[in-house]
């Protein structure tokens, strides 16, 4: 539960509490038109309704009424209710922190998003989030209807995006949380990184060139979930008996603080840990390049006194003074996954994570005696 305050779970426990049972009857309505109806087709009668759900005939009328307010439905006095789904443009809006402190940088993908959205014909609406954005802001800010705009939630704080997961679907919107590794109490579909798997592929690594001294350098804002997914994929390892050597560092880093300067900043006290590690394994890539930038100034040698690993592959890792081993998952795999989870005809699934593989280069080698 470290990623959320308790309060804060609480408070989520409240506003459902609050909910009147016409809004919760009109969400449960609104799921089921959206993933098992078609334009036009008939929908269920309000005696259907008050017999399956035992609830007043006010309540179940008073939800009809707002879903065809809200355009979900139609109504005809003879012949009943029927689902709205008129072939209108359909739109994936993406809500991604405009300075973000994370794996691979906005332009990166929303590249790929745009991307993909062209070939489906799928209209692109970016919102862009920053540190005091109130969330109810964001969402009146919302350009596209429920019905045909959903959603991608790309690298918020954990905070942000349970209170922004729990309001849009309040209000209709399907969403799904890209990219970033979750913990169990998010409710949301999640589509992203397998982090254990590609923390593993880093770690056997090293473990088959006989490192034992390994350290985990968390320089990134642990209140982001990628970070937060990542720390808890290491401490899950080292409870095993392969790392007992193992140690981890955490430079504190807060939200748009300069995690490159961070991690830079550490390096000299890791050098002269006792006894010293032999391999040094960030968070994020920009721990590494800084861990790299420092060892080379002062005139370490890689892999020989340190190995070094990256998480994220970016481009340019291959092309440095000494290229990186890195660990790689296909950002447009994701991305397809995600719209097909957002706009597919099957059934979402609630946890879908993409595979990375390890890719060996200069920068790791046997342990030094």
């Amino acid at each position: 539960m470290q990623n959320r305050k308790r309060s804060d779970i609480l408070d989520d426990a409240v506003l459902d509490v609050k909910e009147p049972l016409h809004s919760k009857l009109r969400q449960q309505l609104r799921r089921i038109i959206l993933t098992n109806f078609e334009h036009n087709q008939r929908f269920y009668s309000e005696r259907e309704l008050l017999r399956k759900f035992k609830l007043s005939q006010l309540t179940v009328r008073r939800a009809l009424t707002d879903l065809v307010r809200e355009g979900y439905l139609t109504t005809s006095a003879r012949r009943g209710f029927f689902v709205c789904k008129k072939p209108e443009t359909k739109s994936v809006g993406v809500f991604i922190p405009a300075q973000p402190n994370e794996a691979y940088g906005p332009s990166r993908i929303l590249d790929v998003i745009a991307s993909e959205c062209r070939v489906r014909d799928y209209a692109l609406h970016v919102y862009y989030t920053h540190e005091n954005s109130s969330v109810e802001g964001l969402i009146e800010g919302l350009r596209g209807k429920q019905i045909n705009e959903r959603l991608l939630l790309c690298r918020q704080p954990m905070r942000t995006l349970f209170k922004l997961n729990h309001l849009l679907e309040k209000a209709g919107y399907v969403t799904v949380a890209l990219g970033s590794g979750l913990e169990s109490e998010y409710t949301g579909s999640f589509v992203g990184i397998d982090h254990d798997q590609e923390a593993n592929l880093l770690i056997d690594h090293l473990l088959e060139l006989g490192h034992q001294r390994i350290l985990f350098l968390s320089q990134e804002p642990e209140t982001m979930a990628v970070t937060g997914a990542r720390l808890n994929a290491i401490n899950r390892r080292m409870r095993g008996k392969d790392l007992r050597q193992a140690r981890i560092i955490s430079c504190g880093t807060a939200l748009n603080q300069d995690s490159f300067k961070a991690a830079y900043l550490e390096m000299p006290k890791i050098v002269n840990l006792k006894p010293c590690p032999t391999a040094i394994m960030p968070l994020s890539s920009n721990g590494t390049w800084a861990a790299l930038k420092f060892l080379l100034l002062n005139n370490f040698k890689i892999p020989a006194q340190f190995s070094l690993v990256c998480f994220d592959d970016h481009p340019g890792n291959d092309r440095l003074p000494v290229s990186l081993t890195s660990v790689c998952f296909e950002l447009n795999t994701l991305v397809e996954q995600a719209l097909d989870s957002l706009w597919g005809t099957e059934k979402r699934s609630q946890i879908s994570l993409v595979k990375s593989h390890l890719i060996v280069r200069e920068s790791t080698g046997p342990a030094p005696p």
